[in-house]
């Protein structure tokens, strides 16, 4: 399919994929947002129709996962986001306490997670929570495959929980005293 037929394709299920991504999203301005990924996507050549399927359904398909991407992004980032307020939360209660840490030390810990990763795992964390880049624009970026880039994500992901996970429980059993 040549671009200027993608074009009016596009053009012609436009009210149609609106309402679908809408669906899909439950949200009028994630639906806007997923829809234009869609759109860059499939004109910039990431996403490219094969003819297995009607037009229709093909695109329906790549809004249907566009948005649940969307939403995972959208999910992680309010997680990581909630255990950074914690962090803070926690460090704030802590500010002469001497039987816990002092906000410093907490910050040096989170830092120093943050630092023993691995340098792919460092980057992909940041570019996907800092830069707000999906994993496979990470993977761009990085000059990496998207499994790659996925596979040192969980990793980091992981590596940040375990190193962690001693500061929350040491922290709970402060607040809990």
């Amino acid at each position: 399919m040549n671009e200027t037929d993608l074009r009016n394709s596009l053009t012609a299920l436009h009210s149609a994929s609106f309402a679908w991504a809408m669906t899909c999203c439950r949200d009028r301005e994630l639906a806007e947002d997923v829809l234009q990924s869609v759109y860059v996507k499939v004109l910039g050549g990431d996403a490219s129709y094969g003819q297995r399927s009607s037009f229709r359904t093909w695109l329906f398909a790549v809004i249907r996962n566009a948005a649940r991407d969307q939403r995972r992004r959208q999910w992680w980032s309010r997680v990581v986001r909630l255990e950074f307020e914690l962090l803070s939360e926690l460090a704030d209660s802590y500010q002469g306490d001497e039987s816990g840490f002092d906000d410093r030390d907490e910050l040096l810990v989170v830092r120093s997670a943050l630092g023993n990763l691995p340098e792919r795992q460092r980057q992909v964390t940041h570019l996907v929570f800092y830069e707000e880049l999906t994993v496979a624009e990470a993977a761009k970026v990085m000059s990496v495959t998207v499994g790659t880039a996925r596979q040192h994500y969980a990793r980091a992901k992981e590596a940040l929980r375990v190193s962690l996970r001693p500061l929350w429980s040491e922290t709970n059993e402060s607040i809990v005293r």
